[in-house]
């Protein structure tokens, strides 16, 4: 783009980075208020699962291209697993609006201000682009890069043209080089927009159109430049020509993925990105569906909902074609093979429609340009030039104005997030109840499995690396099985798993009764949400310094049940904090009775007297000194009554009634009730977590913490057995409050 003399590059500068502010301003409101989507969380947890040092490709499944990948990566390292994650890709969009202004922009006439002001106003703010762009998908962004492509190689031709055909001496020691200036030129741009297109396909395998447009508009320059009488000369200098910049830009383009391709492994690249598109078509086609007809039907639906665009493009497409505008044909060709590549697209999204966006974009802004244009000419036939210009200024604003007015209403929507993690747009009463009890009773290191990686996220667990997408395309390509959740839960440990969105059900009927074999407790909350809980066998972590303690004991809890470890965070502990406490269980026998757990948190040197003047009192209804640390309240407990046990591999709780429930009762029982010790399986580990507050003004110090099981009718305590004798709790350890 050169920069010419005048003012006319400053003007359209400015007017390019107002709508980019503009775009900026409004998509950093709009982002904060709309909630991840279900795609959106799968794409989040590959970023989230490799920041987490679990490798790309190969350990973690990752089923997008690189570039995108690394933005998501820094979203995420920036802003954890919030909305504001979205921050890179939109930057990575706003290239597109750019390129898209520049594009229109190549000789600074005033026509050519006006109308790249619209096309990339109209873009920006086209419904689809403007939605999808406060998003973690890359559909945009990799559109935006093939427009960055676009430009670069137009951008070498127009300098070329200024440029004298004079040699050019060139030191490549030993050996000295004559070569045209202007051949410098286009090499050097032509491989920068191979790069861009590189790029835009390290985003999203999607404008895959973009080299033919770009080769066509080089040939058609090569074709004007020198022309001869004799066709045969024409003809070979075209191909020479033409073969030398497929070739230069062909470098640029693998110039980015040789670089990925160092960075991952090749093969896994390519298994995760293109060959699993490629099997969810055939898999998408086997089913019956993404036929050619049901694509026309989506594609005439999106264009009926957008009949005043299309038909300004139209209009626009035969004012261009009657006044011989430049680059008319590189935008209906865009639009042929953009609607062609879409109606054979499997599957078809919506989002997809948005590939026609950049050129119905440029062809409406023509027809809105020629008609301010004549108005212009109009009016200065009964009025002075400046009133003229102020009438089409005034126009020019009421249309941005009216232009923002849809984006500015959806920037100020009320706000439905889930408050602890900004993941869901509206969270019915059972679905956040799930999120609560895996807070609850799963710890901070757990994984879990679940239909929907935005619920991992909410509690937040990570999920199998492996297991970092279980969309329906991974189902319909048998990328995912029963056997391979299964090896994974056994893998990691999974204490948790969650039928969310009912894909495992529809694609996995007999993974349910491989859970019910291996976790101890169902619960069914509706047609759509089920949980497995507790898993049986479980494993007794090691040691792990700053985020877990597993500590092997051998402790006999009366003649049944047999504690054999515990977990807990490190130290220090602060008041007010809830601290998870994982213990291990094997029971001999079933008890008579389901017992209550006790812990009580006993000062090693009392704090109750400080300066002869009493400090704060610890006692709750017991011995001086001593605090029992009740369970917190859980609204999901219902009445001990309504439970149904069953003896066996695993018990089965009815479907809860949440409107039914208490909101609040006082539950002490192993998982408030949930799992019972007389209703453990026998000679098989079992980890109960249970989760305690600590008191707010607990003052610092140094604490014992006891755990006893009691009889809840007789308040009796289980007798426990150690090494040292036999009393009534164990002492686990002692903490530092701080």
């Amino acid at each position: 783009m050169n920069a010419p003399k005048n003012s006319s590059f400053t003007l359209a500068f400015s007017v390019m980075s107002g709508v980019i502010l503009t775009i900026l301003l409004l998509q950093s409101r709009y982002l904060w208020v709309r909630a991840f989507h279900y795609d959106e969380g799968h794409w989040l947890m590959f970023g989230v699962l490799t920041n987490a040092g679990y490798p790309a490709y190969t350990t973690t499944f990752v089923g997008i291209p690189p570039f995108a990948l690394w933005a998501i990566q820094l979203g995420h390292a920036l802003f954890g697993t919030t909305l504001g994650a979205r921050y890179p890709m939109v930057l990575l969009s706003l290239v597109g609006v750019a390129s898209l202004f520049w594009l229109l922009q190549p000789h600074q006439s005033r026509f050519n201000l006006v109308a790249a002001l619209l096309a990339s106003f109209m873009l920006a703010f086209n419904t689809l682009y403007f939605i999808e762009n406060a998003s973690l998908m890359a559909e945009i962004p990799a559109i935006a890069w093939a427009l960055l492509s676009l430009l670069l190689a137009q951008t070498g031709t127009h300098k070329s043209e200024k440029t004298k055909n004079t040699p050019k001496q060139i030191d490549f020691a030993p050996f000295v080089f004559f070569v045209p200036s202007r051949s410098i030129f286009v090499c050097s741009w032509l491989f920068l927009s191979g790069i861009a297109f590189g790029l835009s396909l390290a985003l999203k395998l999607f404008v895959i159109f973009i080299p033919f447009l770009i080769m066509g508009e080089l040939a058609n320059k090569r074709i004007n430049e020198k022309p001869t009488a004799n066709v045969f000369i024409r003809l070979l200098r075209l191909c020479f020509a033409s073969s030398r910049s497929l070739l230069i830009w062909l470098t640029g383009v693998a110039f980015p993925w040789l670089i990925f391709g160092l960075i991952y492994p090749p093969f896994a690249l390519y298994h995760e990105t293109v060959a699993f598109r490629l099997a969810l078509r055939q898999a998408t086609l086997a089913q019956g569906e993404g036929s050619l007809s049901e694509n026309i039907t989506m594609f005439t639906a999106y264009l009926a909902a957008n009949g005043v665009w299309l038909g300004l493009a139209m209009m626009g497409a035969a004012l261009a074609w009657r006044h011989r505008r430049p680059q008319f044909t590189l935008w209906l060709a865009w639009l042929a093979l953009a609607t062609a590549l879409l109606l054979y697209h499997v599957p078809l999204r919506g989002r997809y429609i948005l590939l026609l966006a950049p050129p119905l974009a440029v062809l409406a802004s023509f027809s809105l340009t020629y008609t301010l244009q004549w108005l212009f000419h109009a009016l200065q036939r009964h009025a002075s030039r400046r009133q003229a210009e102020f009438v089409i200024m005034g126009l020019l604003t009421m249309l941005m104005v009216w232009g923002l007015v849809w984006p500015f209403q959806q920037a100020r929507r009320p706000l439905f997030t889930d408050p602890h993690g900004y993941i869901y747009g509206n969270v019915s009463a059972p679905e956040q109840a799930i999120i609560d009890l895996a807070r609850q009773y799963t710890l901070p290191q757990d994984c879990l499995i679940v239909d929907d990686q935005r619920v991992a996220m909410a509690v937040p667990r990570l999920v199998p690396p492996f297991l970092s997408e279980t969309s329906s395309a991974r189902h319909l390509t048998q990328f995912i099985t029963t056997s391979t959740i299964m090896e994974q839960i056994n893998r990691y440990d999974c204490s948790l798993v969650i039928y969310w969105d009912g894909r495992f059900m529809k694609y996995l009927p007999d993974l349910a009764a491989q859970l019910r074999d291996h976790y101890f407790l169902e619960i069914t909350y509706n047609d759509h949400l089920v949980v497995y809980l507790a898993q049986k066998h479980a494993i007794l972590p090691p040691d792990s310094a700053g985020t877990k303690r597993g500590t092997e004991l051998k402790v006999d809890f009366g003649d049944t049940l047999h504690l054999q470890g515990f977990t807990l965070p490190s130290e220090p502990w602060q008041p007010g904090q809830t601290i998870p406490l994982a213990t291990y269980w094997q029971a001999t026998a079933h008890p008579a009775i389901g017992y209550k757990f006790l812990l009580q948190l006993t000062p090693l040197s009392s704090p109750l007297t400080q300066g002869g003047q009493r400090g704060v009192d610890l006692t709750q209804g017991g011995q001086e000194g001593v605090i029992e640390l009740n369970f917190d309240q859980f609204p999901l407990n219902p009445p001990s009554a309504d439970y149904q046990f069953k003896r066996g591999p695993y018990y089965l709780l009815p479907t809860l009634d949440l409107a039914a429930l208490p909101q609040a009762q006082l539950a002490d029982y192993p998982a408030r009730g949930m799992l019972p010790t007389n209703a453990w399986p026998l000679n098989q580990t079992l980890r109960i977590v249970s989760p305690f507050n600590l008191p707010p003004d607990l003052p610092p110090g140094r604490y014992q913490l006891y755990l006893g099981l009691y009889d809840p009718d007789t308040l009796a305590r289980l007798p426990v057995s150690t090494p040292q004798g036999q009393t009534d709790k164990l002492l686990l350890l002692t903490i530092a409050i701080k």
